[in-house]
């Protein structure tokens, strides 16, 4: 499976959990599976703490620090979506974040 069809999924799968509102373990889990991807031991029991956990409910530096460790493990191109073009062709994009829930 080509790598972009691979981010493209975890976009939707992000986007889907963003909307939501909270956070999902199960999720990220099977998205690292598909990536081949894996969390330090400290970051999977801080992952693991927060699941269901709405993201209104978490403190501004627990959203930045899990917003980080997702984007550490997964690269950025996780949480660039494209959302259309400008009138001059530019590709305009937008950004999935958590961190500011």
């Amino acid at each position: 499976m080509e790598r972009d069809v691979k981010i493209a999924a975890i976009q939707s799968s992000f986007k889907a959990m963003l909307a939501k509102g909270w956070f999902s373990i199960c999720e990220v889990e099977q998205a690292a599976e598909l990536m081949g991807v894996a969390f330090t031991s400290e970051q999977k029991a801080f992952l693991s703490l927060l699941h269901c956990v709405p993201f209104a409910d978490m403190t501004p530096p627990v959203r930045a620090e899990l917003q980080g460790i997702l984007e550490e493990v997964f690269s950025r191109d996780a949480f660039v979506i494209v959302v259309g073009k400008t009138l001059l062709g530019r590709v305009k994009t937008k950004r999935l974040t958590i961190a500011s829930s």
